[in-house]
């Protein structure tokens, strides 16, 4: 992965009213499978590098992967609650 981009950003057009949020943009070039892809993230976090950052989605991807793996190939998705009486 190269980093091709690390700043910020200013969300929301400039004519906007009210706060406009600020964001940490880092963009990076990936190859996966021979092909090349850009990756555009946005982040409230300021203070990580941009390595850092492209490593926490990583691990978040392959979170997101498990995921889709039990509800979808194993047929667990009806397993997923967000309630107390679901949880028990």
């Amino acid at each position: 992965i190269d980093v091709e981009f690390d700043g910020t950003a200013v969300l929301g057009a400039a004519g906007r009213r009210g706060p406009r949020p600020l964001v940490r943009l880092v963009v990076a070039r990936m190859v996966r499978g021979g092909k090349t892809e850009q990756l555009v993230l946005a982040s409230g976090e300021m203070h990580a590098t941009a390595e850092q950052l492209l490593a926490a989605y990583r691990r978040r991807w392959e979170i997101e992967r498990f995921h889709k793996l039990l509800k979808r190939v194993l047929g667990l998705a009806h397993l997923y609650s967000f309630r107390r009486r679901g949880l028990e």
